[in-house]
């Protein structure tokens, strides 16, 4: 367990366990032996990239007819912020559904989010931009 730097209780591969508590299982297993096991942090990474997915889903009625290098790039963003804080961001939002992607990169490039994510925000926005393929 680590503090993202949200400051949120975080484990695996960026599971935030204050939003999403670990299922009782992992929880046991964490609070016995203090890390849980790499089968687990698979489990927990597959849950919450169908999480992502099904919160992209819900906020894009077209996001299967994207690109792929669009939908990688919203999947991460729901991902690494959740549904809730991705809301806030209106007018990317948006600018997505009605697939002004210069729109959606420049407001994502303008944001607060933006600022702190160092080398992830410009790739994102490369991904929204149709620049770079996603990595496999």
């Amino acid at each position: 367990m680590y503090k993202c730097p949200a400051g949120k209780n975080t484990i695996g591969c960026g599971h935030n366990c204050d939003a999403n508590p670990l299922p009782s299982k992992m929880q046991s297993f964490l609070d016995k032996n203090g890390y849980i096991t790499n089968e687990s942090i698979d489990e927990l990474l597959e849950m919450d990239i169908k999480s992502a997915e099904t919160d992209a889903r819900k906020l894009f009625a077209k996001f299967d007819t994207y690109p792929v290098n669009r939908q990688a790039a919203i999947v991460d963003l729901l991902f690494n912020m959740g549904m809730t804080t991705f809301s806030k961001f209106v007018h990317a939002i948006d600018a997505i559904r009605h697939g002004d992607w210069k729109m959606a990169a420049m407001e994502l490039q303008n944001s607060d989010w933006y600022k702190k994510v160092g080398k992830r925000g410009p790739k994102i926005v490369q991904l929204i931009l149709g620049e770079i393929e996603p990595a496999k």
